[in-house]
């Protein structure tokens, strides 16, 4: 194993057991900061509408990445204040995607029939990002700065429309 590689998950490990140590509703909590930035992983899916996603074609700018799935009861809650977040991060150029573990899309696109969203629902079906983003608990969000470095994340929902939370996510332009 690499050794940035085995850094990375040392660090993310370290991310997830200090974020593990929260209640299973996190309403209030801010993000938490990485220890150190290790580099995002790879992130190449296709979106629910067909089109392709790679992260490495969005370096330079911050990207927020949601990992969910449709039977996650936090997710559920958490999908209205993402989408009211994105309201404000998408017109600042900050993306904001979200990505599916192993729902197929019709049980997806009948999720968000009663919650609407605009921003990208990525296609995991396999779920190959929970070993390298190194996902324990759904939902996990991640920051990613303009440099491809995970900078804060959060494990369980958050507020995300909360001044705070868009504020530091802002911190990173």
């Amino acid at each position: 194993m690499k050794a940035s590689l085995l850094i990375t998950r040392i660090l993310v490990a370290i991310f997830i057991a200090s974020a593990s140590q929260v209640n299973a509703s996190a309403e209030g909590l801010p993000l938490i900061e990485m220890p150190t930035t290790p580099e995002a992983p790879d992130l190449a899916l296709n979106r629910l509408n067909g089109d392709s996603f790679d992260i490495r074609s969005y370096r330079g700018k911050i990207i927020v990445v949601n990992f969910w799935a449709t039977w996650c009861s936090p997710c559920l809650k958490e999908m209205p204040l993402l989408e009211e977040a994105w309201a404000s991060l998408e017109k600042e150029g900050i993306l904001l995607v979200a990505v599916n573990l192993g729902d197929t899309p019709d049980k997806i696109r009948r999720f968000l029939k009663n919650r609407p969203i605009t921003f990208p629902v990525l296609l995991d079906f396999d779920s190959d990002t929970f070993g390298p983003w190194q996902i324990q608990a759904l939902p996990t969000t991640y920051i990613v700065g303009p440099d491809g470095h995970i900078h804060y994340g959060a494990v369980g929902d958050r507020e995300w429309a909360a001044p705070e939370i868009l504020d530091t996510i802002r911190s990173l332009k």
